[in-house]
């Protein structure tokens, strides 16, 4: 069985559908159950479903960049470290550069950005939000290799991709990438709110649901085709 937020905003349709083959017997006291109060929720949870799908674009295309400028960052530190070890740099600051590379290497990792049709899993925001902490550190480790390199007079690579001027050029793009995801990042988590608020809080799509078929339940009875229909609809909350 297929469950998930879009599953249950078009069973919520179908609920619909069947409350207007009933016609004129489906008068509950309930106004929030009404027909007319139930299309309007249908269409404030289609708005924000477009809404979500928008600010999420936007966010994954500003993950993907930043995951392509991470990309050779493994074989830059790798050779920024040949090139130190190649030199009469003392042993402490080359233990100092090893370490802060090893640091980068190390935490740097990303969470692979799992889509569906297109639009990022709850699992998949949450855990690429959580890694925002390691991005920190990484930027953070990387301006101080940075610093180590550019106070160390013996640090004067002839390869261009590896000198100082190279790697603070690489930081600050790294710097603003980053900054482009973290600033757009806001809109699609409050827009993901407010559509699962319209679909599991108070009045959400899920409790006008179980309102309706609690309705059709007791206007036809637990045995009547009636029932059954609507109750073959499916509600779940996923896990958010």
């Amino acid at each position: 069985m297929e469950t998930g937020h879009v599953v249950n905003h078009g069973n919520l349709n179908k609920a619909i559908a069947i409350v207007k083959s009933i016609g004129t017997r489906y008068q509950p006291s309930n106004a929030d159950i009404l027909l007319a109060a139930l299309i309007l929720h249908f269409a404030a949870e289609k708005a924000i479903f477009k809404i979500v799908n928008e600010k999420g674009a936007i966010w994954v295309i500003k993950i993907k960049a930043r995951q392509v400028i991470f990309l050779p960052l493994d074989k830059i530190l790798t050779q920024v470290y040949n090139y130190a070890a190649s030199t009469k740099i003392s042993k402490n600051v080359l233990e100092n550069i090893a370490s802060d590379i090893k640091k980068i290497k190390g935490i740097r990792a990303v969470p692979k950005l799992k889509t569906v049709e297109g639009q990022p899993t709850d699992e998949s925001v949450n855990q690429i939000s959580a890694a925002q902490t390691g991005i920190d550190h990484t930027i953070n480790n990387l301006d101080a290799l940075i610093q180590i390199l550019i106070a160390e007079p013996l640090y004067d690579p002839q390869e261009t991709e590896i000198t100082t001027d190279t790697l603070t050029t690489l930081l600050t793009d790294i710097n603003s990438i980053n900054d482009a995801v973290v600033d757009v990042f806001p809109a699609f988590d409050n827009a993901r709110i407010e559509r699962n608020r319209l679909l599991y809080g108070v009045g959400g799509g899920k409790e006008l649901a179980d309102h309706v078929k609690n309705y059709i339940r007791s206007l036809f009875g637990g045995d009547s085709p009636q029932y059954h229909q609507i109750a073959a609809l499916k509600f779940t909350k996923p896990k958010i």
